[in-house]
């Protein structure tokens, strides 16, 4: 039940930056929000830089959005989450996404190597000199994504651009992406599955995806 309005600006590298915390490590971050401005490298998030802990039950987030901007970063670059290594349930990211030269770039989370359920993202994610971008995940490694969608519009710069996912390593599924974008659901499917997703090649302006089903 926590909120933060304030921006925050963290210019070291290999860092983490977040509007609630910038590592929650093995915590749990339930019904919060954070609608400040967040900037500077490493890995940055609206609410969290990195939501940390892997095989262990800390490392939730829940009920929770971002609504700032978030912007540059240099490894990984979330609307909500940097990088997520274990649970994010309810959530969403109206956040613009603005990348410099960062691997991955996703409107709710840059990485995923955790779970992510029942989240949106809507925010405009763009950026330049990156390598994979995701209205909602830049690259998911080996996680699971089940029940989300993204509206976002996601474009400039990306080797790999997506409306949902940018590069697939994992599993997604129950999942639809509608916003502009290279690729339609994913750009990239790196020996990962997509069921039951699909993607709007109207909206999307791309008849292309490396998964799921055309609309």
């Amino acid at each position: 039940n926590c909120y933060s309005s304030g921006d925050v600006n963290y210019c070291l590298q290999f860092g983490y930056s977040g509007g609630i915390t910038a590592l929650n490590y093995g915590g749990n971050i339930t019904d919060c929000c954070s609608t400040g401005n967040i900037s500077g490298r490493g890995t940055i998030g609206g609410l969290a830089g990195a939501n940390d802990y892997p095989g262990h039950n800390g490392g939730n987030i829940n009920n929770c959005y971002s609504s700032g901007s978030v912007r540059i970063g240099e490894d990984y670059v979330g609307g909500l989450v940097g990088i997520n290594n274990c649970f994010i349930k309810n959530c969403y990211s109206t956040a613009t996404v603005v990348a410099g030269t960062v691997e991955y770039t996703g409107g709710l989370v840059g990485a995923n190597c955790g779970q992510i359920d029942n989240c949106f993202s809507t925010g405009h994610v763009s950026g330049y000199d990156c390598w994979s971008f995701g209205g909602l995940v830049g690259y998911n490694m080996g996680g699971f994504i089940d029940n989300c969608y993204s509206t976002s519009n996601v474009d400039n710069g990306a080797f790999i651009t997506a409306g949902l996912v940018g590069e697939n390593g994992g599993d997604i599924s129950n999942c639809y992406s509608t916003g502009s974008a290279w690729r339609g659901l994913v750009a990239n499917n790196d020996y990962g599955t997509v069921s039951n997703s699909f993607w709007d090649t109207q909206t999307s302006n791309s008849t292309f995806s490396a998964g799921g089903m055309d609309k």
